[in-house]
């Protein structure tokens, strides 16, 4: 055997797991550790996001209907640009 369970695409450049299809490919780790890992930084990404959004909700601060960048409104008398441009 000796093959790694990897799959490289041609087209994006991306390596997947064949095993389980992971992305990208777990290397030194079996499936099950990168799916735990992959689990923990989702749901600390999620803690993030849950907090982002109070401080916008308790702010006042609009998304960008976009690219959904925060958006103030403070200091823009020190802007020289339209007030309802996402600056991203």
């Amino acid at each position: 055997d000796g093959e790694l369970p990897r799959l490289k695409c041609t087209m994006c450049n991306k390596t997947s797991c064949l095993r389980c299809g992971l992305q990208p490919w777990h290397r030194g780790q079996t499936c099950e550790e990168a799916r735990q890992r992959r689990g923990a930084a989702k749901r600390k990404r999620d803690e993030g996001l849950d907090e982002l959004m109070k401080w916008i909700e308790e702010t006042g601060t609009k998304q960008c209907p976009t690219c959904r960048m925060a958006v103030t409104k403070q200091k823009l008398e020190n802007q020289c640009t339209q007030y309802s441009e996402c600056h991203k």
